[in-house]
């Protein structure tokens, strides 16, 4: 187990935490926003550890096309 409570390699999640600011440059971002599928609880605590926070809860329709 690493230090985020995850059994995942030693600094993955800095390694993320690196992987996104570097593919962001030089650009001035004030919020990084993620979609996840409610039942990856696991996905959603590993997320809270690297510093989202949980703030939308989101809805779909399914549309039938009409032809």
């Amino acid at each position: 187990m690493t230090s985020t409570g995850f059994d995942l390699p030693d600094g993955t999640h800095c390694v993320l935490r690196e992987a996104v600011a570097s593919d962001l440059g030089d650009a001035v971002v004030a919020t990084l926003q993620l979609t996840s599928h409610a039942s990856r609880t696991d996905a959603h605590r590993f997320y809270r550890s690297l510093g989202f926070v949980d703030s939308h809860v989101g809805y779909k329709m399914h549309l039938e096309p009409t032809v």
